[in-house]
């Protein structure tokens, strides 16, 4: 692990934290303040080998300032001189991207190079499902409290060594969970999730005994045949989800336009030589670059929080109760929402 002088913090957090395509844009002032004391401190701290206090200290302030490259190399160097090779070993690889994406290439193939050198190295750990429980409906699959997709299931994951828990969860089965220790690097560990156990049915309540003369407790049986009270509706959910679908579509369509327009201020910065191919920009191609990299930042912004709100007011649509829907064609449906690396699902079962 590289020394990092405390005299020196200033310095590196500003050539660190700031790419050349977001100087005209500096971050709030107190949060670069407060990330900068951050950083200080965790430089200081790995100096000292105290790792287990340097590494959140960078996460937070990778947070705070996300275009922050060289603070993410320095949590990797955290997290690598710490043990944690797959974390390491995955923010070398977001390094590597947003560097190659920021057209920094002698970053990104730095980062890229750690990223190689560390594969062999990582431990794994294979969650397996037999078929009879890959059909249980509503099968839920967790590790360390984070959702397995179906698509991973079965995959050999990075991980950290240590401890870690594997859950598995379905409605109307008890819940099932693992502990796995991976004692040390290059180790592979696989965990089968066994057929979980169906939930015993709760006991009818006691009969309510009465004091003698006293009248019998009346109770109300429903009729045979006679339809099961409704549940309570939300009159809220419908018009909330249609609101929410329409904002979702809204910030959608305006990533279209914000990426148009970030595509069109970058070609404009590479006419009449404001910027040649190696990215060499006087100060006209600069600001033209400058403006499209918040254009592009928008666009993104725009994109994830129109998802969002179309998934969600989508699902609040599909699950509210019809207008038309009386006691008699009411069904059992099930909704369940899968998550994975490559997807979002939402699935129902009548």
């Amino acid at each position: 692990m590289a020394s990092f002088p405390s005299r020196a913090c200033t310095l590196a957090l500003t050539l660190l934290l700031v790419p050349a395509a977001a100087r005209a844009q500096a971050a709030d002032p107190k949060t670069m303040a407060a990330a900068q004391s951050l950083f200080e401190q965790a430089v200081a701290e790995m100096d000292s080998k105290n790792y287990a206090s340097a590494c959140p200290k960078l996460e937070q302030t990778t947070q705070m300032l996300p275009e922050a490259l060289g603070a993410k190399e320095t949590l990797a160097r955290c997290y690598e001189a710490q043990g944690r090779l797959a974390s390491a070993w995955a923010q070398y690889g977001l390094v590597e991207v947003l560097a190659s994406r920021a057209g920094q290439a002698q970053r990104a193939a730095a980062a890229g190079r750690k990223a190689v050198a560390l594969r062999p190295r990582l431990a794994t750990l294979t969650v397996e499902l037999p078929d009879a429980v890959r059909r249980l409906p509503g099968i839920s699959i967790a590790s360390d409290g984070l959702a397995l997709g179906a698509a991973v299931w079965g995959t050999a994951l990075a991980v950290d060594r240590g401890e870690h828990v594997i859950e598995a969860r379905a409605p109307g089965y008890r819940p099932w969970s693992r502990k796995v220790v991976i004692g040390e690097d290059g180790a592979h560990a696989r965990v089968e999730v066994p057929m979980l156990g169906a939930e015993e049915a709760a006991p009818p309540p006691a009969p309510v005994a009465s004091a003698p003369g006293s009248a019998a407790p009346v109770t109300s049986t429903p009729a045979p045949g006679s339809p099961a009270p409704a549940p309570a509706a939300h009159p809220w959910q419908r018009p909330v989800g249609i609101a929410a679908v329409a904002a979702g579509a809204a910030g959608l369509g305006a990533t279209g336009v914000l990426a148009a327009l970030a595509v069109g201020k970058k070609n404009a910065s590479n006419q009449e030589g404001h910027c040649d191919a190696r990215n060499t920009c006087d100060e006209i191609g600069l600001g033209l670059r400058d403006q499209a990299a918040d254009l592009g930042n928008g666009a993104t912004a725009a994109l994830v929080v129109g998802s969002v709100l179309a998934a969600g007011g989508l699902v609040l649509l599909v699950t509210a109760p019809s207008r038309q829907d009386g006691p008699e064609n009411t069904g059992a449906v099930r909704w369940r929402i899968d998550v994975s690396p490559a997807r979002v699902g939402l699935h129902a079962a009548w």
